[in-house]
């Protein structure tokens, strides 16, 4: 039971992360943040206006003998559809230990996506030290990732403001029974009776059973996505990649006639209309439907069964306050027994200073793993004229 109150916490710092998404516009007339909140869910509002700047989330824990660690991802957006994620894991949990720190893991700038592979390496190679020995002598910087042009930015806003209202709804739902106290800019929640832990349970449970479902069938029958011409962007992706594509063919014992057949029979598949013919087959609602009720029915069992002597020992809570010109969410939670104790703090701060996002200058192409793939192929005994056998006419 222990273990469902901890993942209260983290339950309501993700809820708190909703608040803030990129956007895709600059707002001459951007509301300014008031001095004063007649309570914390106006104030959860304004926090949900945010488009732009910086939202740091962090994570200390302390789990005893289990490990302990930090754990900080940073999130900066200029409300023009770029953006870059950081991350940074200091860990030492069990028989794992972690430590890495990578400012740019991900950028999204121009219609281009650019993963870091060197510093996903490095996060990796901490758990598999092996990892890196397969790459042999080849540099990982950024690979690029040509995106749909016609992929609409405004998407992003759109579901933030429609999930806005369920949040803060939510939340004074889950809420109603905890201890809320504090006034302008600085609140705080506290459970501090079985009853407040049994109504976040049972809302989220609620939340589970209908709004997460609602919104599943919403994204199936009017996504956004379905507004990109999937044939457009595959040939996007054919024109960018096709000079990789026919120097890695050649490894694979492929010639540039054979790459230009392949390419001949994906462009005169309607990509569009398989998609559309086949999305009832990717997403099983029914599936979807029934593992959220199990789980609901699940949360709610436990919720019932909770007693005092589950949450003795537990200080579970968390604080909204404006700082600096953004604002900063806390949620603490410290679990005692037997002399031993457990500690989670778990931080996520909302700056309004808005990054310069550029796009990286080291980019590695698909061309520059031609020496792995050869490696593998000799390691195989090769493939044999993989090219010449092929039969494209199927």
């Amino acid at each position: 039971m222990k273990k469902k109150i901890t993942a209260l916490l983290l339950v309501l710092v993700m809820v708190m992360t909703c608040f803030v998404a990129c956007g895709d516009k600059d707002k001459k007339d951007e509301e300014k943040k008031k001095s004063s909140y007649k309570d914390i869910y106006e104030m959860l509002e304004d926090i949900g206006k945010v488009d732009k700047g910086t939202v740091t989330l962090s994570a200390d824990f302390d789990l005893g003998q289990e490990g302990n660690g930090k754990i900080t991802v940073t999130l900066g957006t200029d409300g023009k559809g770029n953006a870059s994620i950081g991350a940074s894991v200091k860990a030492d949990v069990k028989d794992a230990k972690l430590d890495f720190a990578v400012d740019d893991l991900m950028v999204v700038k121009d219609k281009f996506m650019y993963l870091n592979l060197g510093g996903i390496l490095k996060a990796v190679s901490g758990i598999e030290p092996d990892a890196a020995k397969m790459l042999g002598d080849i540099e990982l910087d950024y690979f690029a990732i040509p995106l749909p042009d016609d992929l609409e930015t405004k998407t992003v806003d759109s579901v933030k403001n429609d999930g806005m209202k369920l949040v803060v709804d939510f939340l004074k739902k889950a809420l109603a029974d905890a201890k809320i106290s504090g006034e302008d800019t600085d609140f705080t929640v506290e459970f501090t009776s079985v009853k407040s832990y049994q109504t976040v349970l049972n809302t989220l449970a609620d939340y589970l059973e209908k709004d997460v479902l609602d919104t599943v069938k919403n994204s199936t029958k009017d996504s956004d996505l379905k507004n990109i011409d999937l044939n457009k962007y595959v040939e996007k992706l054919i024109n960018y990649y096709y000079d990789d594509v026919v120097e890695l063919a050649g490894a694979l014992e492929m010639s540039k006639e054979d790459v230009d057949k392949m390419i001949e029979e994906i462009k005169k598949e309607d990509l569009n209309q398989a998609l559309e013919s086949e999305a009832g087959e990717i997403v099983d609602l029914e599936e979807i439907e029934g593992k959220l009720k199990e789980a609901a029915a699940q949360i709610r069992e436990e919720a019932n069964n909770l007693t005092e002597e589950d949450i003795k020992g537990i200080d579970l809570k968390f604080n909204v306050k404006s700082v600096d010109g953004g604002f900063k969410l806390k949620g603490t939670m410290v679990a005692s027994k037997d002399g031993k104790e457990a500690k989670i703090d778990a931080t996520v701060r909302i700056s309004g200073d808005v990054p310069t996002i550029s796009a990286p200058s080291k980019i590695t192409r698909l061309r520059d793993f031609k020496p792995l793939i050869s490696m593998l192929l000799g390691s195989f005994g090769g493939l044999g004229g993989l090219g010449g056998g092929m039969d494209f006419d199927d």
